[in-house]
């Protein structure tokens, strides 16, 4: 189970990896201001280490659910990833900015 959780974790983080790299590419103005250190925190800020173990997190919960609850109704299940994915991104967004 954590194994699967681990591999899904990694697949989001490289898939959020690439599509900011392509939104950066698409959308240069947006990328400039992702760089603005008064609003967002640098990248070799320490705490921006929960950028990358976000997704590991959401992988591993979303594994777990996933066997816990063996799918008996999509909108449970729906109900339990709105959760899982809300609780951990409202955490680490916190620590994305200043002040």
């Amino acid at each position: 189970m954590y194994k699967r959780g681990l591999v899904a974790g990694v697949v989001l983080l490289v898939f959020g990896l690439v599509a900011n790299w392509f939104l950066g590419v698409m959308l240069p103005s947006l990328a400039t201001e992702y760089q603005n250190i008064a609003i967002f925190r640098p990248w070799d800020d320490p705490l921006m280490t929960l950028y990358f173990g976000h997704p590991i997190i959401v992988g591993v919960v979303l594994s777990y659910l996933w066997e816990r609850l063996k799918i008996k109704s999509p909108i449970e299940f729906a109900r339990f990833y709105f959760v899982a994915a809300t609780i951990p991104s409202i955490y680490s967004r916190l620590g994305f900015y200043e002040g």
